[in-house]
């Protein structure tokens, strides 16, 4: 998002810092619940609608990955 509107439930106490931000879905697998992965900047219009969204996506599934086998593990 060009401008982020995340307030304090998404940023926490870092809301008043991120200006724009991109967020992808992470899905379910297997016993880890649905999640958001949130990525902010400080400088308004950082992050796009029409950015590409390939190496988001895929630091998003990476991190996903990593997030499911500590719930695994946990």
């Amino acid at each position: 998002r060009t401008k982020a509107d995340g307030g304090t439930a998404l940023y926490g106490a870092a809301e008043g810092l991120v200006v724009s931000d991109a967020l992808v879905r992470l899905e379910p697998n297997g016993a880890m619940p649905l999640g958001l992965f949130a990525v902010g900047s400080r400088d308004e219009g950082y992050f796009s609608d029409g950015q590409g969204t390939e190496l988001l996506g895929f630091l998003a599934e990476v991190v996903r990955y990593a997030v499911a086998r500590w719930w695994i593990e946990k």
